[in-house]
């Protein structure tokens, strides 16, 4: 039987997209670069955590750059990101319903992020104080990121649960290629940031549309 759920956060269990373009742009102004008006150009700047954002952020902004430029943007970003993780970020609908559900059937809530760890762990627990996560753990310096399994592994051993009763949910392809790489059942879900040809295109057989649509995949799985 399936004992365990890993979620993506960005995309997944929150919805960030607006929070994260408008912290772009603010660190954009705050430096002096040009802006990134488009919000779905920075939809496909995230997923590969802050540095490859933030080098993808001032390729669209400034073409090229200087690493004085990049630790610039870095330190004015952070800062403010710092300031108020939870600006602009919602639940999406249904997502606080299916994490209620599986804690009544005794299935652990992980989650498992690109997002800085401290980051990660707050916007969590802030958008969903109600639920008891099993692990909560985003990027630390030194670690690798996703789609490197070896968080997916860290969370399998804390939790002494086998790859055969945990399934990894995300909404990217960096997502798809942690569960693949991991060697674990993976889920993709289409209200995120990608669209379902994508996911598919990254290896992802199985999607669902509305939160709610995990819990008879799991028991499928049993």
């Amino acid at each position: 039987m399936i004992s365990l759920c890993i979620f993506d956060l960005d995309g997944t269990l929150s919805d960030t997209l607006r929070s994260l373009h408008y912290f772009c742009n603010s660190a954009l102004k705050e430096c002096g670069f040009p802006l990134v008006e488009d919000i779905r150009k920075t939809q496909y700047m995230v997923g590969n955590g802050v540095h490859v954002l933030l080098e993808r952020l001032l390729t669209e902004s400034l073409g090229s750059y200087s690493r004085e430029q990049y630790d610039r943007l870095f330190s004015v970003y952070n800062r403010l990101y710092a300031e108020d993780p939870m600006h602009l970020v919602t639940e999406y609908d249904g997502v606080a319903d299916l994490l209620d559900a599986l804690t009544k059937q005794n299935v652990r809530a992980a989650v498992l992020s690109n997002k800085p760890d401290d980051m990660t762990k707050q916007v969590a627990s802030r958008l969903y104080p109600q639920i008891p996560f099993a692990v909560c753990r985003g990027q630390v310096d030194g670690f690798p990121k996703k789609p490197a399994p070896d968080g997916v592994f860290r969370i399998l051993e804390t939790l002494g649960v086998p790859k055969e009763s945990a399934v990894y949910i995300g909404n990217s392809e960096v997502d798809m290629q942690t569960g693949q790489n991991a060697g674990i059942f993976t889920v993709g879900v289409t209200w995120g940031f990608r669209t379902k040809e994508e996911l598919r295109a990254a290896g992802c057989g199985c999607f669902i549309d509305r939160p709610m649509e995990l819990l008879p995949l799991l028991e499928s799985l049993a």
